[in-house]
């Protein structure tokens, strides 16, 4: 352990994916951190499996996406069977990212390559440290913490901010005596990694709903294993010898497949099982002062749809370049605040999401089985909605309306279309200010090489796109030289700003630029008109602006900086 003398920037309790993700998005920003963990080694266990499309875009930014899909399993549809029959499908193949799946990976694997990422970048998880207790003061904090390897007497740690992200019992959270809201469910659940040989398809996983529970099979990476969930509170004892466990599993899978799909399906070659209760709980404030929260040590919830890992990730995501921006003195620290006014609403939909769906696949009632059986047979007839609840899974709708560091002063009736979708419309709209900036395949390299839009935001900063705009009007390169001048010297270090033009450009201009010659990223953005959008560090939209003047802009830049 590093010497108790050492002031770190910022000290992270935990070393799960959500505090080891944060640990190296501060890293990469240069920020002075620490980050520990009161286990001794990483957890051995696989416990949540799924990485969907928009955590491996955030994953994207630290270089770890490529590792990470090798690894996993790819998996393109979830399939619910009810009485012998399919009666939904979800399809990711159509995402507009570049991660049309959802990667199965289990969580010692990811938190194995975010730790190689990490030493890469010159830190390392210090372990097996406790935190007993924090002092808060109003420049710093002191965190006392102890070596358990040993009896030393505990140390004082100081930090200029403390981040919990040590789960669903957090010390951190009990430190600071707030109320983790919510309840236990009633129900419990068996689950095992085995071996299945049957005539699944091998890239889906599968939901089989029936009279006698529900169950989840999800293939692994590894061939012909599978992690299987069932509901069982009542019908499976406890068994201790793995033959048996296996038998177990063997009859609650035929009991609740039936003669449809998977019916010929053979289970063996148990792995490992665990018998689980979940809780849905939430946490009153995700800050106090200059300690905040992330991960399960704000949220739990059910683990249908996989998003608990997800959202912590993406809650570190969310914090680690406000806290660099703040920590290095280049913007507000109520720039902090909006890091609960952003998040913790994204965690509420989430449990109210997750809760209601717990609770539909686990009904007893006949009718009330029957009714779920038909209206999601009856959903399944729209793909719009379909899509809707794809997109809700992979997180790729997740929107921050509410933060006051998101501004969109584009008027709706600028636009060729409304800004507004009906239930059963799948018509794409223009991102709004707060939601996630979309990709979009660039039709030719520009000397940037830029292949993609996500590619022009591969790096720490805020980008600027200046839209040249469709109508034959349109602004030249001089004029968005001229808009840029105004607060080059102030932000030019903050701020990456790329011009998109539908025209060529001249050799000797110096400025980045897409050359989007047929109109595809102008459209995908709603750019009829000359536009600006601003693209946050986690990928989000903060600011839009039609017509685009430089004192709008100023102004922004201003309240986001100082």
């Amino acid at each position: 352990m590093k010497t108790s003398k050492e002031h770190a920037d910022v000290l992270i309790v935990g070393a799960g994916p959500t505090g080891l993700t944060l640990a190296c998005d501060l890293a990469r920003r240069g920020i002075a951190y620490r980050i520990i963990d009161q286990d001794e080694q990483p957890s051995q266990h696989s416990k949540a499996l799924a990485i969907h499309a928009r955590t491996l875009e955030c994953f994207e930014q630290l270089g770890l996406t490529d590792e990470l899909c090798r690894r996993g399993r790819k998996i393109h549809a979830l399939n619910l069977y009810a009485d012998g029959r399919q009666i939904a499908r979800l399809d990711f193949q159509h995402l507009n990212t570049p991660y049309p799946f959802v990667l199965v990976l289990p969580q010692r694997e990811t938190e194995g390559l975010l730790i190689e990422r990490l030493t890469s970048l010159g830190g390392t998880v210090e372990r097996p440290i406790r935190l007993s207790a924090i002092e808060r003061h109003p420049e710093n904090i002191t965190a006392i913490v102890h070596d358990m390897r040993s009896e030393q007497r505990e140390d004082p740690v100081s930090a200029s901010w403390l981040v919990g992200c040590d789960g669903a019992h957090s010390s951190v959270r009990t430190c600071l005596t707030l109320p983790f809201e919510g309840e236990q469910y009633v129900e419990s659940f068996l689950l095992g990694d085995l071996t299945i040989e049957g005539d699944l398809p091998s890239d889906e996983g599968h939901i089989f709903l029936s009279p006698s529970g529900v169950l989840f099979a999800i293939p692994l990476p590894n061939p012909h294993r599978y992690r299987v969930v069932i509901d069982a509170t009542q019908e499976v004892p406890h068994q201790v010898d793995s033959k048996l466990v296996v038998q177990d599993f063997q009859a609650s899978w035929t009991h609740r497949v039936g003669n449809g799909p998977g019916s010929t399906s053979k289970l063996s070659q148990l792995v490992w099982h665990s018998r689980f209760r979940i809780s849905r709980r939430l946490v009153s404030t995700y800050r106090r002062g200059r300690v905040f929260l992330a991960g399960d040590a704000a949220h739990i919830h059910s683990p249908a749809g996989g998003q608990g890992m997800n959202t912590g990730i993406q809650d570190a995501f969310n914090l680690g370049w406000k806290l660099a921006l703040v920590n290095q003195g280049l913007s507000p620290e109520s720039l902090l605040d909006s890091y609960e006014v952003e998040r913790r609403p994204i965690a509420a939909s989430i449990l109210a999401g997750t809760h209601w769906g717990t609770k539909m696949m686990t009904v007893g009632h006949p009718l009330m089985r029957w009714g779920r059986n038909h209206l999601a047979s009856l959903l399944n007839q729209f793909p719009t909605i379909q899509d809707r609840i794809v997109k809700a899974v992979a997180e790729l709708d997740t929107r921050y309306p509410g933060s006051d560091i998101i501004i969109d002063q584009i008027s709706h009736h600028n636009w060729g279309f409304s800004r507004r979708k009906n239930l059963f419309s799948n018509r794409e709209s223009r991102p709004c200010a707060g939601e996630r900036a979309p990709n979009v395949i660039l039709s030719s390299k520009t000397p940037h090489e830029y292949h993609c839009l996500f590619d022009v935001f591969q790096h720490q900063h805020h980008t600027l796109l200046f839209f040249q705009g469709l109508n034959r009007n349109a602004p030249s390169i001089q004029e968005f030289n001229a808009l840029h001048s105004g607060f080059d010297t102030r932000f030019s270090h903050l701020v990456h700003s790329v011009f998109v033009t539908i025209n060529s450009i001249q050799p000797h201009i110096s400025v980045a630029y897409i050359r989007d010659s047929n109109g595809v990223v102008h459209r995908r953005y709603g750019a009829d008109q000359c536009c600006v959008y601003v693209i946050r560090p986690d990928g989000y939209v903060g600011y839009t602006s039609q017509p685009t003047t430089r004192r709008s802009l100023e102004k922004y830049f201003s309240h986001l900086f100082r």
